[in-house]
């Protein structure tokens, strides 16, 4: 861990893609080595090693200080530091009487000191919580972790307070050495969560990490994607340690064991809540190792090579196909369906789908043959329905087009097979503009031609090949037609209004006057005339003159 985080603290100082809270945090952990490495050392050997003799317990809570003294200001508002100490202090003392158990009227005493202590610093904190500033950002970690446990935390208080005065010495000293340690056990955790995000964060940031296509890709999503998975296993962990604090972990797990097996039979088919939960379960991992080959497939192992365009998109959805199918078999298999019983499912399916289901199916069907036949791929610019945009996924059921504005159409695969389709960058993402432009008939058309050719070649990406070219189509409306062809590939819309402008000044700075340029483009079907409507051979007679 240290050698990580020096090596972290080297690469940070370069970097300048963090946000502000992410960029403090990070410099937080890293400029702190020694205290960092001792922290995650401490919590990982606490998960690892949960039985260890008193001696060495009680020295690892003495350890504990030295980074929980360090990160309190790095985590908790200024506020509540006073808190952290009082409650640190206590953790020591709570420990030392958990290991020690002295039989003597002594433990009691400090036992109902410590619980009077937790009351008064959980009323101080429901009485100022609204007064206390920073809520937001790594610093409100602590807060919200208080506010949402300090009623809970004073009745535990005041149940100890009763079981002392009662007598019940061993359940109190549990009570208020759980409601402690509980709280230490957060700040710590919390701390750590804070560590390993930052830390991850500051790793999507190297030059190796950028090296990785999926990392390129969709950068934010891991790092939100990350963040949430540290927040649930810290949670998670947090809930187990607190569970073991108060002997209630395996009193807890038993109930969940008699809730899971609440269930009914039919048919010799036994259907109980944990056959649900396994059957759930098993589909929602089967989807995620599935969509997680996908992506690996289609972006970091098969987009390396030099494949024909939708290869790796075929590929990957598949394999993700296929691992849905196997998880749903297995699924059904973990309740108790055999295949005879599958076989009978699939047939009550096909009757549902003769019934009601044609266009689901019929669109999953135009989705196989999507991705194997590749008319479309994502990426490709499509005009279907009278809507143009880019695909942006292609789906089991339908597929998305983002339009040009921004707006987002689903569209059935079935629409998509069926109905006529035109793709714009099939085969080629090439297009040929043109621009029309008029003058007087005063001026030398060869001059025109050559100031048009000459300013369009100079136009920063408009295509070399096919090379532009001007042409003069003669005499009109008393004044002379110009047409320029161009090719373009890319950035449409900002080299189109270069070549406009470009073309626009050159003339004027020739002192060539001319009318306001039209452009449009070529890859439009030719206008069919217009039919002549039939008139009547009779004459209408004149009207007679009043």
């Amino acid at each position: 861990f240290l050698g990580l985080i020096i090596w972290m603290r080297f690469r940070i100082e370069k970097m300048d893609g963090l946000n502000s809270e992410e960029m403090y945090m990070s410099r937080f952990v890293v400029r702190r080595p020694f205290i960092s490495a001792l922290m995650m050392m401490l919590t990982f050997q606490s998960i690892i090693l949960p039985d260890k003799p008193d001696a060495i317990s009680l020295m690892l809570v003495v350890l504990w200080i030295i980074p929980v003294i360090y990160i309190i200001h790095g985590i908790v508002m200024k506020e509540l530091r006073w808190f952290v100490l009082l409650i640190a202090a206590l953790w020591i003392m709570a420990t030392w009487e958990r290991l020690v158990l002295s039989p003597d009227g002594s433990t009691r005493y400090i036992n109902m000191l410590l619980s009077i202590t937790v009351i008064f610093c959980m009323y101080w904190f429901a009485r100022n919580k609204d007064n206390l500033k920073d809520h937001s950002g790594s610093h409100s970690i602590l807060y919200r972790f208080l506010r949402a446990m300090s009623g809970i935390f004073i009745l535990l208080c005041f149940f100890s307070l009763g079981a002392d005065i009662i007598g019940y010495v061993f359940l109190a000293k549990l009570v208020t050495s759980g409601v402690v340690i509980s709280i230490i056990a957060w700040l710590i955790l919390a701390s750590v969560f804070l560590m390993l995000n930052s830390l991850f964060v500051v790793f999507l940031e190297t030059d190796f990490a950028n090296k990785i296509k999926i990392i390129q890709r969709s950068k934010d999503e891991i790092r939100i994607g990350a963040n949430n998975i540290f927040r649930v296993s810290i949670f998670l962990i947090w809930i187990y340690s607190a569970l073991n604090l108060f002997l209630l972990w395996h009193p807890a797990i038993d109930g969940i064991k008699v809730i899971m097996s609440f269930g009914y039979t039919v048919n010799d088919i036994t259907f109980s809540i944990g056959d649900l939960f396994d059957f759930i379960f098993t589909i929602f991992i089967s989807w995620v190792i599935g969509r997680t080959l996908k992506v690996l497939l289609e972006v970091e192992i098969l987009g390396r090579f030099d494949l024909p365009r939708g290869i790796p998109m075929a590929i990957g959805s598949l394999s993700q196909y296929t691992l849905i199918t196997i998880g749903i078999f297995v699924a059904l298999s973990s309740v108790g369906f055999g295949m005879d019983k599958i076989g009978l499912i699939f047939g009550a399916l096909g009757v549902g789908i003769g019934f009601g289901l044609q266009n689901v199916v019929g669109n999953f069907i135009s989705g196989l043959i999507l991705i194997f036949e590749r008319p479309i791929t994502i990426g490709d610019v499509i005009e279907v329905e009278g809507v143009m945009g880019t695909v942006t996924s292609i789906g089991i059921r339908s597929s998305r087009v983002t339009q040009f504005n921004g707006k987002e159409e689903i569209i059935p695969n079935a629409n998509l097979i069926s109905n006529r389709v035109t793709n714009l960058t099939l085969s080629d993402s090439n297009r040929r503009y043109i621009i029309s432009l008029n003058t007087d008939t005063d001026y030398d058309p060869d001059k025109i031609l050559k100031i048009l050719e000459d300013t369009i070649n100079n136009v920063e990406g408009v295509l070399k090949y096919p090379a532009p070219r001007a042409y003069f189509e003669g005499i009109r409306d008393q004044s002379l037609q110009f047409v320029i062809y161009y090719w373009l590939s890319e950035n449409i819309l900002d080299v189109n209004s270069a070549a406009n402008l470009a073309i626009f000044e050159a003339l004027r700075a020739e002192g060539v006057k001319v009318h306001v340029p039209r452009q449009r483009y070529v890859n439009e079907e030719p206008e069919k005339p217009k039919s002549k409507r039939r008139t009547s051979s009779k004459k209408t007679p004149p009207k007679k003159e009043e």
